[in-house]
């Protein structure tokens, strides 16, 4: 009887526990026609900076010309300053990487070419919240071309606060094809 009292006391009595404002909604875009179909808004987060307080939203799948010529749906981070209700609140491009599919970079230790096609950036990001407020945004499915079975490795960029393309940081775990299969030995990472 107990089990029934409780059980029928949750089930009649009604929970809100959202904090979203209806009334006065903040909407967000992005600055391009393809926000829907560009997975706008997969990952969110807050920021701030000298421009002020703002979100930072990803698109896994948007165009883009921001990573160079030829770059096919690499996805995109944007910034989105806070505005007052009723303000346009459309979202701008954060440049991340210019370099586009061809760059080959060997400095002796390992050696890549970029493949950004479809990378999926923004699949995963975060944002520091004390100290230096830096921000990380990884790509899962950026690939290393330089070889026949190129696989996707993954990348992600580290920006500072300022999220200004000459601070910008390119983080390859994987581009050395033994961190991923050394002599027969499978080893698994994850980004």
């Amino acid at each position: 009887m107990y089990l029934f009292s409780v059980f029928l006391i949750f089930y009649i009595s009604k929970v809100f526990g959202f904090n979203i404002d209806i009334n006065f909604p903040l909407v967000y875009k992005s600055s391009g026609r393809d926000w829907q179909s560009s997975y706008f808004g997969y990952s969110v987060a807050f920021h701030q900076n000298s421009d002020g307080k703002m979100l930072l939203v990803t698109a896994p799948k948007a165009s883009t010309t921001a990573f160079g010529p030829g770059v096919i749906e690499p996805g995109m981070l944007y910034k989105c300053l806070f505005k007052d209700v009723g303000s346009p609140t459309n979202c701008v491009e954060v440049e991340i990487d210019r370099t586009g599919n061809n760059n080959i970079v060997n400095n002796g230790s390992f050696s890549y070419e970029d493949l950004k096609n479809n990378m999926w950036l923004g699949v995963s990001m975060d944002v520091q919240r004390q100290g230096e407020k830096n921000v990380v945004v990884c790509a899962h499915l950026w690939k290393n071309q330089k070889f026949s079975d190129y696989k996707p490795n993954g990348v992600c960029y580290f920006l500072d606060k300022t999220l200004m393309l000459s601070n910008v940081k390119k983080l390859l775990p994987f581009v050395d094809s033994c961190k991923y299969l050394c002599k027969g030995k499978s080893k698994f990472f994850f980004l």
